[in-house]
């Protein structure tokens, strides 16, 4: 069963509201503080982005999995700011799955995403990747080329460069005793 919850601040003359799969909780109701605890429960989730538009933390590995959202609708206060919101959803595959959750809890009482504003960078993630993949590359090469100026300085065998290369770092130990 998806369980969320979703608190909106979307008025500065009024308290804030705070719905379970979509029902106001009262301020009064002993769920209220409970349920709000819920979003503010950061610590042991692993945050995913953070930045100007929002914070987005997962909670669990594998397959079923929970979010916690923290960011600002487009709506307006009646001060002209964005109403900020914090959404607990659960038993998600994907942050893609949770989006769309969010989205569909939120157009139900009349708050909308930007959606630029909700995602993870498939771009910081290549780039992660490529940054990863360059230095393997580039530790191979110097390993290479350290490999080939010992056996070119020594004219010796592949054989006889690897114990040249050992017997010089068994050397390197003794000056650091």
């Amino acid at each position: 069963m998806i369980n969320n919850i979703l608190w909106v601040q979307d008025s500065i003359k009024a308290d804030t509201k705070l719905f379970f799969n979509g029902t106001l909780i009262s301020h009064s109701d002993e769920r209220f503080q409970r349920l709000y605890s819920v979003l503010c429960a950061t610590d042991s989730a692993r945050k995913i982005q953070n930045g100007s538009k929002c914070e987005i933390f997962i909670q669990g590995t594998g397959g079923q999995k929970s979010y916690i959202i923290k960011g600002r609708y487009s709506n307006l206060d009646e001060n002209g700011r964005r109403i900020p919101f914090m959404a607990y959803i659960n038993n998600m595959m994907s942050l893609k799955e949770a989006k769309e959750e969010l989205v569909s809890i939120s157009l139900k009482h009349n708050f909308e995403i930007v959606s630029d504003d909700i995602s993870v960078s498939e771009k910081k993630k290549m780039n992660l990747l490529t940054t990863l993949l360059m230095t393997v590359l580039i530790g191979g090469a110097i390993g290479y080329l350290v490999y080939t100026c010992v056996a070119s300085i020594t004219n010796k065998t592949p054989k006889a460069t690897i114990e040249t290369m050992d017997s010089i770092s068994s050397l390197d130990s003794l000056n650091t005793k």
